[in-house]
């Protein structure tokens, strides 16, 4: 038999909801302090979350999970494609000064160097 709170809501929905930006922005609109950030219960409890029904809550956990495959792919992609980005200049710097001092950015004279 489900406990009260078991009826009410999924908990891996609560997870994915509280790791959402939605949920980081509302907490950082809440937070105290200048130097050290200070959220406690009470600021917690006056946020809002939305509740869809139980059914709903486990079809979109469902949803997440079979797409979190995709985004954490998506990222790694992302990140391999900033790294080429980030050394792109540098290696084409290179290459094009290897080239100069092989010779092969201009044609050559085939008289040059021959007596």
């Amino acid at each position: 038999m489900l406990g009260g709170y078991q009826k009410a809501y999924d908990i891996n929905f609560i997870y994915y909801l509280l790791s959402s930006r939605f949920s980081y922005y509302q907490f950082c609109d809440k937070v105290s302090g200048a130097v050290v950030k200070n959220l406690n219960s009470d600021k917690v409890a006056q946020s809002v979350f939305p509740l869809p029904p139980l059914s709903e809550q486990r079809r979109i956990v469902e949803r997440i999970e079979e797409l979190l495959p995709l985004v954490n792919e998506y990222d790694k992609a992302e990140h391999a494609l900033t790294t080429l980005d980030n050394e792109f200049p540098e290696k084409l710097k290179k290459s094009i000064l290897q080239s100069a001092i092989q010779g092969k950015l201009v044609p050559q004279d085939a008289y040059f160097g021959h007596t």
